[in-house]
């Protein structure tokens, strides 16, 4: 989780282009990041040990809603927003 977790802010803190927001935004983003190798290791591992690719990915979305409150909460300024 610490791997995701470093991944996800790093994510957060590249800057993007507004057309590379907008393909994001459409789900045409590169694949093969750092964010995408860890998460699809950790999912693998956790299929392996017996979740259900429903549980692998509730857990996924619990992370992600956490990590996005916590982060609204600490009111970044406008210029310091950068879409993952």
């Amino acid at each position: 989780m610490r791997e995701i977790l470093l991944a996800m802010g790093d994510a957060m803190e590249t800057p993007q282009t507004l057309e590379e927001q907008a393909l994001k935004s459409q789900g045409g983003q590169s694949r093969g990041g750092a964010l995408d190798q860890i998460t699809a290791l950790h999912a693998r591992m956790r299929l392996n040990s017996g979740f259900k690719l429903e549980q692998a990915i509730a857990e996924y979305r619990a992370l992600r809603s956490s990590i996005l409150f916590l982060w609204v909460r600490t009111q970044p300024a406008h210029e310091d927003v950068v879409l993952p």
